[in-house]
């Protein structure tokens, strides 16, 4: 299957001691760990509790941007980038949407950032 860095998927995981279905952003289709190929995928959970934001690590993904209706999501949301973890690629069936255009950029550039 051809996954897209920052296709959005809803998966089980368990996050702050919770398990259900959420969405993520894929990362990283494709990575490595020492030199080797990793079969899984990179990806960083997504949250609606906006109480929760905090924009040192976390992205915003507005509702009101132009770009919103791309990523198949219901409400504004964050991407927490301090929670990134690794899921099976058989467990990524149908994408519900994408970060694209500008929304895609800003959120490469806050990945740069963060990780600098």
């Amino acid at each position: 299957m051809g996954l897209e860095r920052f296709e959005i998927f809803r998966v089980e995981l368990e996050w702050r001691n919770c398990r259900d279905r959420r969405p993520i952003v894929v990362v990283a289709p494709q990575w490595y760990l020492d030199s080797f190929p990793r079969e899984d995928v990179l990806v960083a959970l997504m949250s609606g509790q906006l109480d929760m934001l905090d924009t040192s690590c976390h992205f915003l993904i507005d509702s009101s941007r132009p770009e919103f209706p791309a990523t198949g999501l219901q409400r504004s949301s964050y991407v927490a980038v301090n929670y990134m973890t690794h899921v099976e690629r058989s467990a990524l069936t149908t994408p519900v949407g994408k970060l694209a255009d500008g929304l895609a950029e800003e959120f490469k550039a806050f990945l740069l950032r963060f990780f600098a």
